[in-house]
């Protein structure tokens, strides 16, 4: 069984469900709002055999979490997650995360990762090794809340759009969620500047600022403070700590609300730094007085995210929006995770999106950013029947009025449902109407449901083949701005052909989904050299569909070069 070990962090019950199973029994009997996709995590599974022990695993240990993976797949669950920077996840090798995923694999299922460094000095190292595992377990692979954060990746948002490229180029099919909101880890002011000692983030705030504003006027006190906050500033901000538990500077921290009477009111979207030197004030000096003056209407936010990085990796093709939050009661804020500092995303993500990076910075269309919270999240996670407006797929949608869609919720009160959105429906129940919830829960669990007499299931048979455009690998003149094609596979005699010609084959590693004009980072993998040989049947060749003949080469493709062609559709037996 799966334990959960929310418990050693959260203030849920103890054991409050006990097994995959269980969870999904829970889900059903007590109903849910929204739809999940649930995934079989790493920690949950590696707690359950060592503790929380950050140790390489033995051989037994391994053995018994491959048991509890495959007790969790065969429940239908469509993917594994890891958290790379949490005990005791932090205490795996590489061999084990890639051992777990080939058993995933096995499954068709998706493999999503918290990966173990986004600093700037450590991220590309992150990076390659997920796309190391999702390569050698033939799966595909999304880089969880990735974004352009930290001084060291300043000036690099397109550069991180490229790195994923490169890695879709050499065969694996690969995006990244990117949070919409310009705040990575500790955003909240207050936790990222104050020791822990004097702030606790479970506490709220207006309890916090008064106990805030004694420390400060303690003359003891103000000055352990002040040895802390010289300490931040002069420390490491490579680490993963260093990158987002902690701010960087006083030009980090930004003014987003104070009194409506404040002297401070004029410099509101503002950084501390920049306040401090229009008043001629130390940034200390100016913090600590924003906390005695503005009290408990006092908001700063710890940014620190360049704006054209952000609008480049927005843009990028690899990247769709992620929220990354968890459900939140309006009706009941002393609900559990509602008593602790929220982030508005809870509330205000999807508005954030359409009000801000659509319509005032017009960084996306309205169509590009719906599509990069709808359709392709859906595509690239399988769920082949959602994520667009079309006849036989599930009604999830939202329907709003673009001219009153707002955001309510704050930094400083983030618990607000947006104004502007008439309803929302959940596989065709409304759920939420006119501003409030209906009470009525159509959400499920979007499972794997296996097929009677066989390992595989619905999501993931082998029904879709995935071409990219006519490219010789490393050609600087092939063309990289054609679309990828999907065709499905049906039940009519070419399927069946189709089906028959590649049953028993093992894993078609995907070739590549395209594309860059300029040469790759890498060289393509070995195994890829001899993919076209063995596989000519799942690819067409170079021109398109044949009309008889082989299609005769186009004079600028080198000889002897592979042809970059994909095939990812594949049941749990690889076929």
């Amino acid at each position: 069984p799966l334990k959960n070990i929310a418990d050693t962090v959260w203030t849920t019950p103890k054991d409050y469900w006990k097994s995959a199973a269980h969870y999904f029994e829970l889900l059903e009997t007590q109903g849910i709002g929204i739809n999940t996709y649930p995934l079989v995590g790493h920690n949950s599974v590696r707690a359950k055999v060592l503790g929380m022990d950050n140790r390489p695993c033995t051989d037994d240990e391994l053995r018994q979490m491959k048991e509890l993976v495959v007790e969790a797949m065969e429940l239908g669950v469509p993917g594994f997650s890891s958290g790379l920077t949490y005990t005791p996840g932090m205490g795996a090798t590489n061999e084990e995360i890639i051992a777990l995923a080939q058993v995933v694999s096995e499954y068709g299922g998706i493999y999503t990762t918290h990966m173990s460094n986004y600093s700037g000095a450590g991220i590309e190292k992150a990076m390659d090794f997920a796309a190391e595992t999702a390569w050698k377990a033939g799966m595909r692979l999304q880089f969880s809340h990735v974004a352009p954060h930290g001084e060291e990746l300043y000036g690099k948002g397109q550069w991180l759009s490229d790195l994923i490229g490169g890695y879709r180029a050499r065969g694996v099919d690969c995006y990244a969620d990117v949070p919409s909101y310009p705040t990575i880890g500790v955003w909240w002011g207050p936790r990222a500047i104050f020791p822990g000692w004097l702030y606790n983030w479970k506490k709220p705030w207006p309890q916090q600022i008064r106990e805030i504003q004694d420390a400060i006027r303690n003359p003891e006190q103000n000055a352990r403070i002040r040895e802390h906050i010289a300490g931040i500033i002069a420390g490491d901000k490579t680490s993963f700590l260093g990158q987002f538990f902690t701010f960087h500077s006083w030009d980090s921290i930004f003014l987003f609300e104070c009194r409506p009477d404040s002297p401070y009111r004029k410099y509101i979207g503002q950084s501390v730094g920049q306040i401090a030197g229009a008043e001629g004030m130390d940034g200390t000096d100016l913090y600590f007085d924003l906390c005695l003056q503005e009290g408990e209407a006092l908001s700063t936010v710890n940014i620190l995210e360049k704006e054209e990085d952000r609008k480049a990796f927005f843009q990028s093709p690899w990247t769709m929006f992620g929220s990354d939050i968890y459900a939140i009661d309006a009706d009941h804020p002393d609900a559990c995770f509602s008593r602790f500092q929220i982030h508005p995303r809870n509330f205000g993500h999807a508005i954030y999106v359409i009000e801000t990076i659509v319509q005032k910075n017009r960084w996306l269309t309205l169509e590009q950013a719906i599509h990069k919270m709808s359709g392709l999240t859906a595509s690239h996670f399988n769920m082949h029947d959602r994520g667009f407006i079309r006849s036989g797929y599930k009604a999830d949608i939202t329907v709003f009025s673009l001219e009153d869609l707002h955001e309510t919720a704050t930094f400083l009160h983030p618990i607000g449902y947006p104004t502007g959105i008439a309803h929302v429906f959940v596989n065709g129940v409304e759920t939420f109407a006119n501003g409030r919830m209906t009470g009525d829960l159509g959400g499920v669990a979007l499972l794997n449901r296996p097929r009677a007499g066989a390992r595989g299931g619905h999501l993931f048979r082998a029904e879709w083949i995935v071409i990219a455009p006519a490219l010789w690998y490393n050609c600087p003149h092939a063309a990289s701005t054609q679309p990828i094609r999907r065709r499905r596979i049906g039940d009519g005699s070419a399927g069946r052909r189709f089906r028959k010609r590649h049953h028993g084959r093992g894993h078609l590693e995907a070739a590549t989904h395209l594309l860059f004009s300029h040469p790759l980072r890498h060289p393509l993998p070995a195994a890829l050299q001899h993919r076209r040989r063995h596989h000519r049947g799942a690819v067409r060749r170079q021109g398109g569909p044949r009309r008889g003949g082989r299609q005769r080469q186009r004079a600028h493709q080198p000889a002897g070069q592979p042809l970059c062609g994909a095939f990812v559709g594949r049941d749990r037996r690889g076929s």
